[in-house]
């Protein structure tokens, strides 16, 4: 429960919210604003104190004050979140980010430390399957332009070198650049390529290499 002090400084938080409120609708609409009947805009700043009552106290409890902390809630620029905060806790925050960050890390201990932990944790989890999910994106699409080559399918150039990189055939950058650029389409006969010169052989070899080394794969 919050203690008469505590409930002030909520209300006080409370009004900066509902003034800001008002700031912004005097500013952007006033026509609407002056329609508004005193007893809605009684009622808004009413609702406004029970808001900040519930902030203070989450700000009573450790874990729930953390999500505050991640987003950046008691920066410098957030002065009424700061004045709330020290109300409740009883720590002044410093005038500077870095200060600030330490304060509440100092007053908040494990509990700061366990929650960034945890994020990290989840964040790095999130891109390891983010990670695993792409491999196997990409494995499913090399096993179908092999599968294409296989099957006498046309593949562009493009595919045939990343083909070629997946099965270990060794490629001249130069030809890897023709590959990308120019070919649109190629199979063991023909290729449809873009300019006016003729393909290097190298092109075909390419394609000759990757399709002897599955067919040995297959054998």
């Amino acid at each position: 429960m919050l203690t008469e002090h505590q409930k002030q400084a909520a209300h006080a938080y409370g009004d900066s919210l509902y003034q800001h409120q008002i700031d912004h609708h005097r500013e952007y609409n006033p026509e609407r604003l002056s329609k508004v009947p005193q007893s809605e805009l009684d009622t808004f700043r009413q609702r406004m104190h029970d808001d900040g009552e519930k902030v203070a106290i989450q700000f009573l409890d450790g874990a729930a004050i953390m999500p505050h902390v991640a987003q950046g809630r008691f920066h410098p620029c957030n002065a009424a979140s700061r004045r709330l905060f020290t109300a409740i806790t009883g720590v002044t925050l410093p005038s500077t980010v870095g200060g600030t960050r330490q304060a509440i890390a100092a007053h908040l201990g494990k509990i700061y430390t366990d929650y960034f932990a945890d994020q990290e944790a989840e964040r790095a989890k999130k891109e390891t399957a983010e990670r695993e999910q792409e491999a196997e994106q990409e494995k499913q699409r090399i096993d179908a332009i092999i599968a294409d080559i296989r099957n006498g399918q046309a593949i562009d150039g493009e595919d045939l070198t990343d083909v070629a990189k997946h099965i270990g055939v060794s490629v001249h950058p130069r030809t890897i650049g023709t590959l990308r650029k120019r070919v649109y389409s190629i199979t063991a006969q023909q290729a449809g390529f873009r300019g006016r010169s003729r393909l290097p052989n190298t092109v075909f070899e390419v394609f000759r290499a990757v399709a002897a080394k599955l067919e040995t794969a297959t054998a």
